[in-house]
């Protein structure tokens, strides 16, 4: 009897790559931060924020506040944009997915 199953989601079943794009470059924009100040400290964390230790929230907290243009509202602004472009890549997956994912879960 199949018990789990463990897949990588991003980039494996889903691409990323036929929504909107709402990554580093892009959101370094809408914080009003160089790029290249942004990703330093977001790739810095990158372990912690795969494997969970650190929110999305948290972490943009640090850059903002690092960067000294930290508020409620931008960050809420910049969550709100990165959740809406990741749930719009699930409206353009492939057709050989679900039946798949089908045969996962039963």
């Amino acid at each position: 009897m199949l018990k789990a199953v463990i897949f990588d989601m991003y980039k494996t079943l889903i691409t990323l790559y036929e929504s909107p794009l709402y990554f580093g470059t892009q959101i370094a924009l809408d914080a009003g931060i160089e790029e290249e100040k942004f990703q330093e400290l977001w790739n810095s964390k990158e372990e912690d924020r795969t494997i969970g230790k650190i929110t999305l929230e948290e972490i943009l907290e640090i850059i903002l506040k690092e960067n000294g243009c930290y508020s409620e509202k931008k960050i809420n602004y910049i969550v709100e944009k990165r959740i809406k472009y990741k749930e719009e890549a699930f409206e353009h997956l492939h057709n050989e997915i679900i039946p798949k994912m089908k045969f996962c879960i039963q």
